[in-house]
Protein backbone atom coordinates (compact mmCIF):
# COMPACT_ATOMS: atom_id res chain seq x y z
CA UNK A 1 0.00 0.00 0.00
CA UNK A 2 1.97 2.98 -1.04
CA UNK A 3 1.90 5.20 -1.32
CA UNK A 4 -0.30 5.23 1.45
CA UNK A 5 -4.22 6.48 1.36
CA UNK A 6 -6.38 6.38 4.17
CA UNK A 7 -9.45 6.37 1.72
CA UNK A 8 -8.45 3.15 0.22
CA UNK A 9 -8.53 1.10 3.26
CA UNK A 10 -11.97 -1.08 2.46
CA UNK A 11 -10.05 -1.72 -0.81
CA UNK A 12 -7.16 -3.27 0.43
CA UNK A 13 -8.88 -5.86 3.29
CA UNK A 14 -9.92 -7.30 -0.07
CA UNK A 15 -6.84 -8.29 -1.41
CA UNK A 16 -5.23 -11.33 -1.52
CA UNK A 17 -1.72 -10.33 -0.35
CA UNK A 18 -0.37 -6.89 1.08
CA UNK A 19 3.54 -7.11 1.66
CA UNK A 20 3.42 -3.34 3.09
CA UNK A 21 6.90 -2.18 4.56
CA UNK A 22 6.41 -1.54 8.59
CA UNK A 23 5.88 2.00 8.32
CA UNK A 24 2.96 1.79 5.40
CA UNK A 25 1.80 -1.11 7.90
CA UNK A 26 1.11 1.54 11.17
CA UNK A 27 -0.18 3.75 8.81
CA UNK A 28 -2.10 1.30 7.57
CA UNK A 29 -4.01 1.14 11.20
CA UNK A 30 -3.63 4.99 11.72
CA UNK A 31 -0.36 3.91 14.37
CA UNK A 32 2.10 6.36 15.38
CA UNK A 33 5.94 5.31 13.72
CA UNK A 34 7.35 4.61 17.12
CA UNK A 35 4.04 2.10 18.06
CA UNK A 36 6.19 -1.58 18.65
CA UNK A 37 5.50 -4.47 16.84
CA UNK A 38 3.34 -6.66 19.28
CA UNK A 39 1.09 -2.68 19.12
CA UNK A 40 1.06 -3.65 15.69
CA UNK A 41 0.70 -6.85 15.49
CA UNK A 42 -2.69 -6.60 17.70
CA UNK A 43 -4.01 -4.29 15.18
CA UNK A 44 -3.81 -6.87 12.16
CA UNK A 45 -5.40 -9.69 14.61
CA UNK A 46 -8.24 -7.67 15.35
CA UNK A 47 -8.69 -6.57 11.27
CA UNK A 48 -10.25 -8.33 8.27
CA UNK A 49 -7.14 -9.08 6.59
CA UNK A 50 -6.46 -12.81 6.10
CA UNK A 51 -2.64 -12.45 5.62
CA UNK A 52 0.16 -10.33 5.23
CA UNK A 53 3.92 -9.85 4.49
CA UNK A 54 5.29 -7.07 6.40
CA UNK A 55 8.96 -6.26 5.30
CA UNK A 56 11.35 -4.99 8.54
CA UNK A 57 14.25 -4.18 6.53
CA UNK A 58 17.30 -5.52 8.46
CA UNK A 59 15.22 -6.94 11.24
CA UNK A 60 13.57 -9.76 8.49
CA UNK A 61 10.23 -9.82 7.43
CA UNK A 62 6.65 -11.14 9.46
CA UNK A 63 4.36 -12.69 7.70
CA UNK A 64 0.61 -12.83 9.11
CA UNK A 65 -1.75 -16.04 7.94
CA UNK A 66 -4.12 -18.28 9.85
CA UNK A 67 -4.26 -15.29 13.24
CA UNK A 68 -0.54 -16.33 13.75
CA UNK A 69 2.79 -14.38 13.04
CA UNK A 70 5.94 -16.14 11.49
CA UNK A 71 9.30 -13.81 11.37
CA UNK A 72 11.71 -14.53 8.91
CA UNK A 73 15.08 -13.33 9.91
CA UNK A 74 17.08 -11.10 7.49
CA UNK A 75 20.05 -12.41 5.46
CA UNK A 76 22.23 -11.93 7.76
CA UNK A 77 25.21 -9.72 6.43
CA UNK A 78 27.99 -7.68 7.70
CA UNK A 79 27.96 -3.63 7.62
CA UNK A 80 30.62 -3.35 4.75
CA UNK A 81 28.79 -6.13 2.90
CA UNK A 82 25.35 -3.61 2.48
CA UNK A 83 25.96 -1.49 -0.94
CA UNK A 84 22.71 -0.02 -1.35
CA UNK A 85 19.28 -0.46 -0.22
CA UNK A 86 17.36 1.01 -3.32
CA UNK A 87 15.07 -1.27 -4.33
CA UNK A 88 15.12 -4.06 -1.86
CA UNK A 89 11.59 -3.58 -1.36
CA UNK A 90 10.98 -3.99 -5.12
CA UNK A 91 13.40 -7.11 -5.13
CA UNK A 92 11.33 -8.43 -2.00
CA UNK A 93 7.72 -7.75 -3.80
CA UNK A 94 8.79 -9.47 -7.16
CA UNK A 95 10.26 -12.33 -6.24
CA UNK A 96 7.42 -12.72 -4.06
CA UNK A 97 5.06 -12.30 -6.71
CA UNK A 98 7.56 -14.69 -9.36
CA UNK A 99 7.10 -17.47 -6.56
CA UNK A 100 3.57 -17.57 -5.73
CA UNK A 101 2.63 -17.52 -9.60
CA UNK A 102 4.74 -20.53 -9.68
CA UNK A 103 1.77 -21.88 -6.97
CA UNK A 104 5.06 -22.06 -4.56
CA UNK A 105 3.94 -22.11 -0.81
CA UNK A 106 4.23 -18.91 1.07
CA UNK A 107 6.53 -19.62 3.44
CA UNK A 108 8.92 -21.04 0.75
CA UNK A 109 7.93 -18.29 -1.11
CA UNK A 110 8.86 -15.54 1.74
CA UNK A 111 12.32 -17.57 1.93
CA UNK A 112 13.39 -17.10 -1.74
CA UNK A 113 11.86 -13.09 -1.78
CA UNK A 114 13.58 -12.98 1.55
CA UNK A 115 17.53 -14.36 0.47
CA UNK A 116 16.51 -12.32 -2.90
CA UNK A 117 16.32 -8.98 -1.45
CA UNK A 118 19.41 -9.59 1.03
CA UNK A 119 21.36 -10.10 -2.15
CA UNK A 120 20.24 -7.34 -3.44
CA UNK A 121 21.57 -4.69 -1.26
CA UNK A 122 24.96 -6.68 -1.58
CA UNK A 123 25.28 -4.28 -5.08
CA UNK A 124 24.83 -0.64 -6.18
CA UNK A 125 22.07 0.55 -8.40
CA UNK A 126 18.74 -0.70 -8.25
CA UNK A 127 18.33 -2.91 -11.21
CA UNK A 128 21.80 -4.53 -11.70
CA UNK A 129 21.65 -5.68 -8.01
CA UNK A 130 18.58 -8.32 -8.69
CA UNK A 131 19.97 -11.35 -8.05
CA UNK A 132 19.36 -14.11 -10.82
CA UNK A 133 17.06 -16.99 -9.67
CA UNK A 134 20.46 -19.24 -9.64
CA UNK A 135 22.15 -16.31 -7.39
CA UNK A 136 19.24 -16.40 -5.01
CA UNK A 137 18.66 -20.87 -5.01
CA UNK A 138 22.65 -21.09 -4.66
CA UNK A 139 21.73 -19.43 -0.95
CA UNK A 140 17.87 -20.42 -0.38
CA UNK A 141 19.04 -24.19 1.10
CA UNK A 142 20.60 -23.15 4.20
CA UNK A 143 18.49 -20.28 5.00
CA UNK A 144 15.68 -22.26 4.94
CA UNK A 145 17.70 -24.85 7.44
CA UNK A 146 18.21 -21.68 9.64
CA UNK A 147 14.49 -20.31 9.46
CA UNK A 148 13.55 -23.93 10.48
CA UNK A 149 15.54 -24.30 13.36
CA UNK A 150 14.01 -21.13 14.29
CA UNK A 151 10.50 -22.06 14.02
CA UNK A 152 11.00 -25.48 15.65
Amino acid sequence: PAPFLKTAYEYLEQAFLLTPNEVEAKMLFSLSPDASREELKENIRQSNFRQMVITLGKDGVLFYHNNDFLHFPALPLRDEEVMDTTGAGDAFNASLAYQLAQNTDFKKAISFATVASGLSVTKKYCLNAFPQKNEVEKILKEYEKEVAKKWN
